[in-house]
């Protein structure tokens, strides 16, 4: 058989010789390429999810998912990048068949596109068709790609899934409390990573830092009382404790104490201990003088006060009891 790839590869390194360009047939492409999901069917099921976020009614086999964050934003390249991944993986995927050179059909796989927001300036090049609300069609080759618009998908329960990615605020809350999420500790990550980065609590969501922690403690609890014996749970708070207090002493108290609110602080530590150090005339500052007094005899005001001054001052309560007669 001739190999027609080698006899182009030859031509061409004759025709390019005493030129500025190079060939290398065969090249082997090295670098690493990294899609962003794969996502498998695990039998030969074909039944879908049942009541799916918008744009994943109708998964394949293999569906191969590139994302787009708020600071991304959907283009030709990124199309193009993932149209090269499914013809890697297509070949990849294909390499079990006992004929050699033979693909899965196309119809194995499907090709998704999750874009933030909407990308006006890629599709109005595009012929497109919509799918339905924030989901569109586009055509490449053998392969169709559909493209989930987050910020355009409808608040319903089975789009909570992706409004938990939304840039806006009001979306994001609704994906944060109505997403049910099947495995806590997946749940937990998910708003640690979002909460190195963002504070919740700047942001006008009623679904905050509080809700997430209380929600934690509610959970481990239950898991806790249908897991562990009396004695065990002991145990572990023994060793927590002994933890936290080793912590302590390398962590600067401004590093920890920030999470409590300051109401909360104060509440746990007695007057006498919030006040020590502080000068009397700062103690007293915004305190009217009735209030100042209030309580004290009149023997215990009136020490140290002159006898021309206590007789102006008895002149003055006499003329006041005169007004009230």
């Amino acid at each position: 058989m001739i190999e027609w790839h080698k006899l182009l590869g030859v031509s061409f390194v004759d025709y390019l010789t005493n030129t500025n360009f190079s060939v290398e047939i065969e090249k082997e492409l090295e670098m690493p390429q990294f899609l962003d999901y794969l996502v498998l069917r695990t039998d030969d099921n074909s039944m879908q999810l049942i009541n799916p976020p918008d744009g994943m009614e109708t998964l394949a086999r293999y569906n191969l998912i590139t994302y787009k964050s708020k600071h991304q934003a959907i283009n030709g390249w990124s199309i193009n990048e993932l149209i090269g991944y499914y013809v890697i993986y297509r070949k990849i995927a294909s390499a079990s068949l006992e004929e050699n050179n033979k693909l899965l059909s196309s119809e194995m796989f499907k090709l998704i596109a999750v874009a933030t927001r909407f990308p006006a300036n890629f599709l109005s090049d595009e012929r497109y068709v919509v799918l339905k609300k924030g989901v569109y069609r586009i055509f490449r080759g053998d392969q169709d790609v559909d493209i989930i618009v987050i910020s355009q998908l409808p608040k319903s329960e089975n789009n909570a899934f992706w409004h938990m990615l939304s840039p806006d605020e009001k979306s994001l809350d609704y994906g944060l409390k109505n997403y049910k999420w099947n495995r806590d500790d997946l749940h937990y990550f998910f708003i640690n990573e979002y909460l190195k980065n963002v504070n919740m609590e700047e942001l006008n969501m009623s679904y905050t830092i509080r809700d997430f922690k209380r929600e934690c403690i509610m959970d481990t609890l239950e898991y806790v009382a249908m897991n562990f014996k009396p004695d065990e749970v002991r145990d572990i708070l023994q060793r927590k404790r002994v933890i936290a207090q080793e912590l302590l002493k390398v962590l600067p108290i401004k590093d920890w104490i920030r999470e409590f609110p300051t109401e909360e602080i104060l509440e746990r530590i007695p007057l006498e201990e919030r006040i020590k150090g502080i000068p009397l005339e700062e103690r007293i500052k915004g305190i009217p003088l009735e209030e100042r007094i209030k309580g004290i005899p009149l023997e215990e005001r009136i020490k140290g006060i002159n006898s021309e001054d206590r007789l102006r001052l008895l002149k003055i309560l006499q003329n006041q009891n005169n007004q009230t007669v």
